[in-house]
């Protein structure tokens, strides 16, 4: 797995890479992701979830929307390890509650384990089978990592076109 960087004016034309950055096969499906620019957007994303973006933007951070090629089963696998993960936090947190309603500690305990659990997850998930998107305003580009060989060619290519226009 490599890193690849995508120019920002290609990502405003609607221009993006046709393999699939995590299997690399060639698709026409894509998913629509913010770019922070933040040192570590990995661990934005997975403190605050879908609420980084907005966040970002709050305390004047550089938000770029980006779309990703995905190949329709890696983004299946990739929501359902996302799905379980919400599913075990939410319970975890009906759990606490029930527990501190009821003044029942087990109730509690096991709901704080379920929250950890689903969190702990939640963030592995991300890091093992998802991808990082880092935008960094200056340049105006997105770093983008781990992605495969095929899709970093396809960036490659992108971007010496867009050197030579």
């Amino acid at each position: 797995m490599a890193s690849a960087v995508l120019r920002g004016d290609d990502q405003r034309a609607g221009r993006a890479p046709t393999h699939c950055v995590l299997t690399g096969v060639r698709t026409t499906t894509a998913v629509h992701e913010w770019a922070l620019g933040v040192r570590r957007p990995a661990l934005w994303a997975g403190l605050f979830g879908a609420v980084a973006p907005p966040l970002a933007r709050l305390l004047r951070v550089g938000v770029l929307p980006v779309t990703i090629p995905i190949d329709a089963a890696a983004h299946a696998s990739w929501t359902r390890r996302a799905g379980a993960s919400l599913v075990a936090m939410c319970f975890g947190l009906g759990c606490v509650v029930v527990g501190a309603t009821t003044h029942d500690g087990g109730f509690v305990a096991l709901g704080l384990v379920l929250v950890v659990g689903g969190a702990a997850y939640r963030a592995r998930s991300r890091h093992n089978f998802w991808i990082t998107l880092r935008y960094r305003p200056d340049r105006d580009d997105v770093l983008i990592s781990p992605v495969h060989h095929a899709f970093d060619a396809d960036a490659r290519e992108l971007f010496r076109r867009a050197v030579s226009r």
